[in-house]
């Protein structure tokens, strides 16, 4: 941090958050502090932020026990007033986040016109949710479903109860942040309709609106498109004879939104399967190409990590890069994209002014845009690193060198 050029933008960082919170009316100054910081990532950002100056009030910093298991009472956080940041009484509703978050009860006041030196500010301020608190929510669902689902399996018939199996990067204690959570089970015995009810009672219960929004299903190998609920076909679900009866799918995915006793709003999948419960390097390495097809960088991040579980370093290294550029951007992708509503972004969030749809929008769309660009970014690293481990060579030697799987991701990522 003794660099002159950081030194230089943290200043301009903190007189433009100060500015904003004392409602300066200078636009020109205002401009000037931008234009300075337009190139900062968000590791100088959150640097600087959590150095002090920005919006006013206490609390700032890493969360603590207290605040990451999702308790606590009222704040009133003091700021000096003004448009670009305002206070109110608020209830404590979850962690903070990374340095420089918002205190409970601070706002962020988004641009109608954001600028990417806006969204690493707004990115920089804005609250999160504990990854560890809802891994025990979902941890919680998925033994009550394991518990519901079990009644309905024949008394001696082996393979017919489903087991919860914990998947997905809420559980993932590499991970700093989550973004949706997943409730997974599954058993050997073929899926029947008796079970398929259940999962839609689980639905009912667990889902904010108790009911999916959309549902995917697969036959084998073959996944079908996802689909809205109210377009989803339940004649499947529902063979002509009794409850008993196997249906031809092989997985059942209900997708929906659960919202946590702390107040945050999120994906949730809820799935019954017969399929091997854990993934195939080959049907990974197939969905990566899709989402490279797709220009999904951000998803193929996910699915490339549980191939380097042997290269322990370059999947710490990996890991750390996820952490810091991309879990908390994809958590804030997720919910300006969603349905939750503004109120709910400004209490939970800490970010205000996106009453408006069209501002919502190109808030969304500017931190999507960030997101896979950064994605796409340590996915070239990714692929340079790989590659020079393995001395490089054709496809054939980097099996040999790297194995099938991250010969694969080489291969697939050539392009990039």
């Amino acid at each position: 941090f003794g660099s002159s050029t950081f030194a230089h933008r943290w200043a301009l960082t903190v007189d433009l958050v100060g500015c904003a919170a004392k409602g300066s009316s200078s636009k020109q100054k205002m401009q000037q502090v931008r234009n300075g910081i337009q190139g900062m990532s968000l590791n100088e950002l959150s640097a600087s932020s959590g150095k002090g100056g920005g919006i006013s009030g206490k609390g700032r910093g890493t969360p603590s026990r207290h605040d990451c298991k999702g308790k606590g009472g009222k704040t009133r956080a003091k700021t000096s007033g003004g448009k670009g940041a305002r206070a109110k009484e608020g209830r404590a509703s979850g962690p903070s986040g990374p340095h420089g978050a918002l205190s409970v009860g601070e706002e962020f006041v988004c641009r109608s016109v954001p600028s990417r030196s806006d969204l690493l500010l707004a990115l920089s301020a804005a609250r999160c949710p504990c990854r560890e608190t809802l891994a025990f929510r979902a941890r919680g669902i998925g033994h009550a479903a394991e518990r519901h689902l079990r009644r309905l399996a024949p008394a001696g018939m082996s393979g017919c109860k489903f087991k919860f199996e914990e998947r997905g990067g809420v559980f993932s204690p590499l991970l700093t942040h989550a973004v949706d959570l997943d409730v997974q089970l599954y058993r050997k015995a073929p899926l029947d309709q008796q079970s398929a009810l259940a999962l839609l009672d689980l639905a009912v219960k667990y889902f904010a609106n108790g009911k999916p929004t959309s549902v995917r299903i697969a036959i084998g190998d073959e996944e079908g498109e996802e689909v809205a609920w109210e377009e989803f076909d339940q004649d499947i679900l529902a063979p002509e004879s009794d409850r008993s009866d196997n249906l031809k799918i092989t997985a059942l995915v209900l997708v929906g939104f659960y919202t946590s006793p702390e107040g945050w709003h999120l994906p949730m999948d809820l799935a019954i399967s017969c399929d091997e419960s854990k993934e195939s390097a080959d049907h990974r390495i197939m969905k990566i190409n899709q989402k490279l097809q797709e220009q999904d960088y951000a998803k193929v991040l996910q699915k490339v990590r549980v191939l380097l579980k042997k290269r322990v370093e370059l999947r710490d290294w990996l890991v750390g890069c996820i952490n810091v550029e991309v879990g908390k951007l994809r958590f804030l992708c997720k919910q300006l994209a969603g349905p939750a509503s503004a109120e709910y972004l400004a209490s939970m969030l800490g970010l205000a002014g996106l009453d408006d749809l069209a501002v919502r929008e190109a808030w969304s769309q500017q931190a999507a845009e960030e997101l896979q660009a950064r994605a796409l970014a340590i996915l070239r690293q990714l692929r340079e690193k790989l590659l020079l481990s393995a001395g490089g060579g054709d496809s054939a030697q980097l099996t040999t060198r790297l194995g099938k799987p991250l010969a694969g991701f080489v291969d697939a990522t050539a392009s990039i």
